[in-house]
């Protein structure tokens, strides 16, 4: 089964339950002259819903992705700002997803796809390596001491300072 049958699948359910579902139009089309028009905007959601509740209509936002598909950067973006501007939002595998994510608004959708939402690749460390001085015999090698005492002198001192 492709994503747009998952699509197409997802937006009949939502029609079926009396909710306004659209196809958000994005992508990329080649025109006979072999130029390439973007629609929409990187990162924008699939369908957009208009949630019938009980007392008003809601808005939310809805991203398929085949269950072994990943969030690219630019979907990330939008829909951490869906969640920082507390709009309802969601990435599906499956109708199963859609009907949790109506009966529950905190539910986004499968674990996996949220951590690749909120998730913040962050550098690690390095270690340093003990004993390791890159300058050692070489001409440069009294530089650090130079820079030291340099530092020295430059620290402006607290009395000096006045308040």
């Amino acid at each position: 089964m492709l994503e747009k049958d998952i699509q197409r699948e997802i937006l009949r359910y939502l029609r079926l339950l009396g909710h306004y579902a659209i196809k958000t139009p994005a992508g990329l089309i080649k025109t006979q002259k072999d130029r390439i028009i973007r629609m929409g905007d990187a990162g924008q959601t699939d369908i957009t819903v208009g949630i019938k509740t009980p007392t008003a209509w809601e808005i939310g936002f809805l991203e398929v992705k085949l269950s072994t598909g990943r969030v690219s950067e630019s979907q990330k973006f939008t829909l951490r700002d869906h969640n920082a501007k507390g709009r309802r939002w969601l990435v599906a595998c499956d109708i199963d997803d859609v009907e949790e994510w109506l009966k529950n608004p905190e539910y986004h959708g499968k674990e996996k796809f949220v951590k690749q939402v909120f998730h913040d690749k962050k550098r690690r460390e390095r270690k340093k390596r003990v004993g390791y001085e890159p300058l050692k015999g070489t001409k440069w090698e009294n530089l650090k001491e130079l820079r030291d005492k340099r530092i020295e002198v430059s620290k402006p001192q607290l009395e000096d300072i006045p308040f």
